[in-house]
């Protein structure tokens, strides 16, 4: 699929992220006031991130865990402090997991959507409104 086909899909979704027993909403189009308790300093660079369904193409279940377990271990293993999170459409028709990561830079992120062939990140920076950081054309 190509930016022009997602775009409408991506901007429409609910993005979220489980800090501890919460559910936060991470919005496109007003600001995440809600996450100024949990990022480690009030104006840190977070992202949600996911693994799976690389080029929003859908692959088999088995494979999208096991592609979110690495992503999960190669964040450990470098250090990175991430909370699980998640994207779906607005009407339940499709739900991918994702990692939520603060802080990280720009480019890490987009290095790490780049790796597991993600078409788009979220980024947000503080508690400001995320955007969409388009990976592929």
């Amino acid at each position: 699929m190509n930016r022009r086909s997602l775009q409408p899909l991506y901007d429409n979704a609910i993005y979220r992220v489980r800090l501890g027993v919460r559910s936060l909403r991470l919005e496109l189009h007003r600001d995440n006031t809600q996450l100024q308790d949990h990022l480690p300093q009030p104006d840190a660079c977070w992202a949600l991130i996911g693994a799976v369904n690389p080029l929003s193409r859908t692959y088999p279940a088995p494979l999208n865990a096991r592609r979110h377990r690495h992503f999960e271990r190669l964040l450990a293993r470098r250090g990175l402090r991430f909370a699980q999170g998640e994207g779906s459409a607005a009407d339940g028709s499709w739900f991918e997991p994702a990692l939520w990561i603060a802080p990280i830079a720009l480019a890490q992120a987009r290095m790490y959507g780049h790796r597991y062939a993600q078409a788009a990140i979220l980024y947000g920076k503080g508690a400001q409104r995320a955007r969409l950081v388009w990976l592929a054309r």
